[in-house]
């Protein structure tokens, strides 16, 4: 994910943990406007990550940034 403000005071490459349920509130946070409560992603004034929980194609998965933990279920019964 690449985002722009012209403000930011960390330019450059970050190695935190984003989900893409965090774009909606990070876009609002840039804007200067709360997320909603009901928002399950985090914005960027909140607190890290440390790892982030997903589910595609079959299979769920953990990753913590260097590490992904994948558990298939094509042909579990």
């Amino acid at each position: 994910l690449i985002l722009y403000h012209p403000e930011a005071k960390t330019p450059g490459p970050s190695s935190e943990v984003i989900s893409l349920i965090d774009v909606m509130p990070m876009v609002l946070n840039l804007l200067g406007l709360p997320a909603p409560v009901a928002a399950q992603g985090r914005g960027l004034l909140d607190p890290p990550r440390e790892f982030v929980f997903g589910y595609a194609l079959g299979s769920d998965y953990v990753f913590d940034g260097e590490w992904k933990l994948a558990r298939d279920f094509k042909g579990a019964e």
